[in-house]
């Protein structure tokens, strides 16, 4: 149990920092069309194997999706969340700059934290092996102004500089 605990304290301190990166407001147009996605490779966020989706539309908003999934001890933790939301400028379909700007992203805050975590320890105390954290473990808030970052589309990838991401445009 202690290591579990463990586990899940550094993976929601790291999913944290993670899914803190930008966000954007929620248009509800039921015509909106996908205008590129980009997805990262695989890589290792503290023990958890994870991937970033980014999805444009064509009404100039973006999401970044967070999937990963964490096996220690026999328990499996699966994030699959939408951890930003926001705006951008430009042409993510073709090479280029695109200026995005974060409207919302996951709430990483010791509150909700502390209820995943609780969460998590219930369900393995329980007697289940797995749980999946979404959106309404950790909800989107709103992003503090000036939330904003260019990234310069070259051979259909980007990198994310913060991160060391590398996104391929799928």
């Amino acid at each position: 149990m202690k290591a579990i605990k463990k586990i899940l304290a550094l993976s929601l301190a790291t999913a944290g920092l993670l899914l803190g990166f930008a966000s954007c407001d929620d248009d509800d147009d039921d015509d909106v069309s996908t205008v590129a996605v980009f997805k990262s490779a695989e890589y290792d966020d503290d023990g958890a194997k994870a991937v970033d989706t980014v999805t444009f539309y064509d009404d100039k908003t973006f999401e970044i999706h967070y999937d990963a999934k964490e096996v220690a001890d026999g328990f499996t933790i699966v994030w699959s969340m939408t951890s930003v939301k926001g705006t951008y400028e430009g042409n993510p379909a073709a090479d280029g700059e695109v200026k995005i700007t974060c409207k919302k992203w996951v709430d990483d805050s010791e509150t909700t934290e502390d209820a995943a975590i609780k969460k998590v320890l219930a369900a393995a105390e329980s007697g289940k092996t797995t749980i999946t954290l979404t959106n309404e473990d950790f909800p989107l808030v709103d992003a503090e102004d000036g939330a904003t970052d260019t990234v310069t589309v070259s051979g259909g990838k980007y990198t994310d500089e913060d991160e060391g991401l590398v996104y391929t445009r799928q």
